[in-house]
């Protein structure tokens, strides 16, 4: 049996795209249909693409239906803020990853998205690469932030949201990069030359620290304090 065929006989990813511009939710599920070599699909399996086109549409079909593997999710809609529908899943559906795509990226728009639950944050005017390679790395659990996001401009946007930054070592800044990068505490060990136990320390000081309850609560906090930037991703 071929590889392209097991790879169809995989399970379907649904996706649910939040925009009031079907062109590009649409135009942009045809591009990634047609895509040659794509990461997401390589590394996931097929993508179902549904639609909604205001809060009020998503909120009633993830109620619906909520079997969603993936969210795609436009900041501005015609009936209110993507913030209202973030808060909404964190409390009723956590582990539902959230992509934020869109036109305004400013560090600001992408450390307040990041801060309330998103998962990853794609400029609509991202090359399809690049916003296929973002699709996959989030689907594997990691935060995804545009190309242009630095940790100058993290700690700008944080220092705008008038929050303490809590001191961390050299090395927990070591490790929490790794963490970034999706990294099991073996992987990070043998990296840093160091014993599993050394690491699992260094993470309990770290969502200690950075008030976090799990691995992807921790990277997003660091992130939303200046810890990363977009080359920790």
């Amino acid at each position: 049996m071929s590889a392209s065929v097991e790879a169809d006989m995989r399970p379907v990813l649904s996706v649910l795209s939040v925009d009031d511009h079907p062109i590009y939710s649409q135009g942009l599920a045809l591009a990634l249909h047609a895509m040659k070599n794509s990461r997401v699909r390589n590394d996931h399996g097929p993508l179902r693409f549904e639609y909604a086109d205001s809060l009020h549409a998503a909120s009633a079909r993830l109620q619906r239906e909520p079997g969603f593997d993936l969210l795609l999710l436009d900041m501005m809609l015609p009936d209110g803020n993507g913030h209202e529908l973030l808060a909404h899943l964190q409390r009723n559906q956590p582990d539902l990853p959230v992509v934020i795509l869109s036109a305004n990226d400013s560090p600001s728009d992408v450390t307040m998205a990041i801060s309330a639950g998103a998962n990853g944050f794609i400029s609509k005017s991202a090359p399809l690469a690049e916003v296929d390679q973002a699709l996959s790395d989030v689907l594997s659990r990691k935060i995804v932030t545009p190309s242009n996001y630095s940790r100058s401009a993290t700690t700008e946007a944080t220092l705008q949201l008038d929050e303490a930054v809590p001191n961390l070592t050299p090395r927990q800044i070591e490790v929490l990069g790794l963490l970034a990068r999706g990294l099991p505490n073996k992987r990070i060990a043998s990296i840093l030359q160091c014993q599993e136990d050394t690491v699992k320390s260094h993470l309990k000081a770290l969502f200690n620290k950075l008030e976090a309850h799990n691995r992807t609560e921790c990277v997003r906090r660091g992130f939303q304090l200046g810890f990363l930037g977009h080359n920790d991703s």
